[in-house]
């Protein structure tokens, strides 16, 4: 199943598309009526949202940010970026780890 989330995850990105829908047999469609005159009674659909992927790659910039905040060594840089956070996005992680590597290099000098 986790090889399908993934194919249906590249799909969304591929496409454009909002919702995707799987059958069993793990065919996708962008129509539900389509999906839904291919199931057999009792089968369900697995439905995958674009909303998913967005989330997705929301945490991989976050992770790319956290990896950035660590190699940047200019404290100014750093409060610059945390000014930045602060009026964009507000995320307490970025904030957190930024304010912590402010503090770790002011220690060190």
């Amino acid at each position: 199943m986790e090889d399908k989330k993934l194919q249906a995850k590249e799909l969304l990105q591929n496409t454009g598309v909002a919702v995707l829908y799987m059958n069993p047999k793990g065919e996708f469609f962008t129509v539900k009526n389509l999906a839904e005159n291919t199931l057999r009674k009792g089968e369900k659909l697995t439905v995958f949202e674009a909303s998913e992927v967005e989330d997705d790659a929301k945490d991989r910039d976050v992770a790319a940010v956290l990896e950035k905040i660590q190699s940047t060594e200019d404290t100014n840089v750093l409060y610059e970026m945390l000014d930045d956070e602060k009026d964009g996005d507000n995320d307490e992680t970025v904030i957190e780890a930024i304010e912590a590597r402010i503090k770790e290099l002011e220690n060190a000098e």
